[in-house]
């Protein structure tokens, strides 16, 4: 029997060279769904620690479930193609991303359009869009978007968030396969929308912002974490996400700058009279206190800071004055919506800092539009509006007219 070669120091081994390019075997979920090499951290890999996702060595769940909802936390995900590439399909993807060059090679880069999604777009048309708003301009919405989409990346993505959001809604049971595609079309969107505001804003790019704008507000009003008004805000603990919604809405504004969909050629032109309509009744003068719930005047009249000019509180006040013999429903929505506009710019720093005045009139606000219960609105609106009034009663029990005050909105999201 032939003596075994004896080792040579510095010779390298062949059986180190072929280790150094040994597949991981117990790689996580995850790695294993994106191709890449996990270094089998547990309970966490650092691939899906830096992704954002729950990191899952067990096949019997689903893979690229996001660690966290929340509007300031959603990281990118990257996922196959999809696998459903039938012909009609893609006709559909040639086709439609032949008016806009940058929206071939997005398409082409990162997602591919698939027959799940063709079915969340119509879903959108049918059921979703016509919970946005007042069905007297739902057709023009559903010409607008049906011509948008396919030649705007961005805003098909957060048309698929938000349908995808709407079905979790409807849905018995949470599922993580649709969390999941939530978090991817949601980032790879705001990705998008990032990269174009950065970019700069072409004329033919104005409808889609503007349509994508109205979606982000009712994505970002529908996304709340916490199961029961003790969870929620202002009650639980402060975090920089918690008044995200709010964020998205101002930011809303701004994105009107840019798109003005009133202009002659806009796909929206045909809805002028109502964007008048709704800016004129954001702006209105006159206060009209005789139309509030008497708590409400006594605890105005109370306060001296809340009716000085100028006040931080006063535009929102003023609103709640304009719209307290009115019905929240659907065909009154985009009115109510309105409330936004004629927000003082003060007044989201006070909401933060959970000022009694502003939290108060915010209550109320909550309180009118809770009784649309339309899915992406009554959650929030009902739930903040009893964890207002319960943070009131708790922190500044000793005012009785505080006190007083909740009493109508408190019993309004009870009910």
């Amino acid at each position: 029997m032939a003596a075994p070669t004896p080792k040579v120091r510095g010779q390298k081994e062949t059986t180190r060279r072929l280790k150094a390019h040994k597949k991981s075997r117990g790689g996580c979920g995850n790695c294993k769904l994106r191709k890449v090499k996990c270094d089998e951290t547990r309970p966490m890999c650092k691939r899906c620690d830096a992704y954002g996702t729950f990191c899952n060595y067990d096949s019997r769940y689903s893979s690229l479930q996001p660690l966290s909802h929340s509007l300031s936390e959603i990281q990118t995900l990257q996922i196959p193609l999809c696998s459903e590439n039938q012909t009609i399909l893609g006709v559909i993807n040639t086709s439609t991303r032949a008016p806009s060059s940058d929206s071939a090679q997005t398409f082409a880069d990162g997602y591919q359009f698939c027959a799940k999604d063709l079915e969340l777009l119509y879903k959108f048309r049918k059921r979703t869009l016509l919970t946005l708003g007042s069905a007297a301009y739902s057709s023009v919405y559903q010409n607008a978007y049906a011509n948008l989409a396919f030649s705007h990346p961005f805003l098909l993505h957060i048309v698929l968030t938000l349908t995808l959001s709407h079905d979790q809604y409807l849905s018995n049971e949470p599922s993580v396969e649709l969390s999941a595609a939530i978090a991817f079309h949601w980032a790879r969107g705001a990705a998008l929308l990032n990269r174009k505001l950065s970019d700069g804003i072409k004329p033919s790019e104005r409808d889609a912002l503007w349509a994508c704008a109205g979606l982000l507000g009712a994505l970002g009003f529908s996304s709340i974490r916490a199961k029961t008004p003790e969870e929620a805000w202002p009650l639980n603990r402060s975090s920089p996400s918690d008044l995200d919604w709010l964020k998205m809405s101002e930011g809303k504004k701004a994105l009107w700058q840019i798109s003005d969909p009133t202009r002659a050629d806009s796909l929206f032109s045909s809805l002028t009279p109502w964007f008048k309509q709704f800016r004129s009744f954001a702006s209105s003068s006159g206060l009209g206190l005789q139309n509030l719930p008497p708590e409400l005047i006594h605890f105005c009249e109370s306060d001296s800071t809340i009716l000085q000019d100028n006040s931080a509180y006063l535009p929102s006040l003023s609103f709640l004055a304009h719209t307290a013999n009115m019905e929240c429903n659907t065909h009154s929505l985009g009115m109510f919506l309105s409330f936004f506009g004629r927000m003082h710019p003060d007044f989201r720093q006070l909401a933060e800092r959970k000022d009694p005045r502003a939290l108060l009139l915010l209550a109320y606000w909550y309180a009118k539009v809770s009784r649309c219960q339309q899915w992406w609105l009554w959650r929030r609106a009902n739930m903040e509006c009893q964890a207002i009034c319960m943070y009131l009663r708790k922190c500044h029990g000793d005012d009785i007219n505080i006190l007083n005050a909740t009493r109508y909105p408190g019993l309004a999201c009870a009910s």
